[in-house]
């Protein structure tokens, strides 16, 4: 069913449910979304190999490849994403809270398998917004790797908010399910604003004393 049967019908108030938002031709063998986008899954062991490949060839630059892979998909995303909110909602961005953005985010990666995002926006007054990823997809397969895992959302968002705000912005991973953590945890600001976060990263700062230091800048 189409997007715009499901508007006219007034049956989903979640657009990103999977049960309405994919659907799958097993006759022809293409998935799309409502709004005829053509969709793919990939397995976990389809991911794991992703990662070994890029890892095996790249040695530890496979972090800067995947997190490029994210900002050149997240870029696409956000232009796709606004469109598909402003045809179903009729809600365009000028017309929307950061909460009621957000929430939309939320439903969407969690309908799509890639982690249940939960947006914090305590430190706002401060330049910072906060995202706790429970089963980032990544981090969920990656858990022996003992190493940060979320390069990939890291470019997403970094390239989402960049085209939601206008602003500049940068996203790091600051706690990763990959080395062990419960949930993963990202930090998004302007790129002025987050120059410091690689080499805390780097240096093995944790997520409480990044944000720490990143206040009392």
């Amino acid at each position: 069913m189409s997007a715009a049967a499901l508007l006219d019908q007034h049956i989903v108030p979640n657009l990103f449910d999977p049960t309405y938002y994919y659907r799958l031709n097993v006759r022809t063998g293409v998935m799309q979304n409502a709004f005829g986008t053509k969709c793919c899954t990939f397995s976990g062991y389809a991911l794991q190999g992703l990662y070994t490949a890029l890892k095996d060839e790249t040695g530890p630059a496979w972090h800067l490849v995947m997190r490029r892979c994210g900002e050149l998909w997240g870029k696409r995303f956000a232009t796709r994403l606004l469109e598909e909110i402003a045809t179903f909602y009729h809600e365009g961005l000028a017309d929307m809270t950061m909460a009621r953005f957000t929430a939309l985010v939320e439903a969407y990666f969690a309908g799509a398998g890639w982690g249940r995002p939960r947006f914090d926006f305590s430190h706002m007054p401060q330049g910072l917004l906060l995202v706790e990823v429970q089963n980032e997809i990544f981090g969920d397969l990656l858990r022996q790797a003992n190493e940060r895992a979320g390069a990939l959302l890291e470019g997403v968002l970094k390239a989402l908010f960049t085209a939601v705000t206008t602003e500049d912005m940068d996203c790091y991973e600051t706690q990763s399910i990959g080395m062990g953590a419960s949930t993963s945890r990202f930090v998004l600001g302007t790129r002025v604003r987050l120059s410091p976060v690689l080499a805390w990263i780097e240096d093995g700062t944790g997520h409480q004393d990044i944000m720490a230091r990143l206040v009392a800048a």
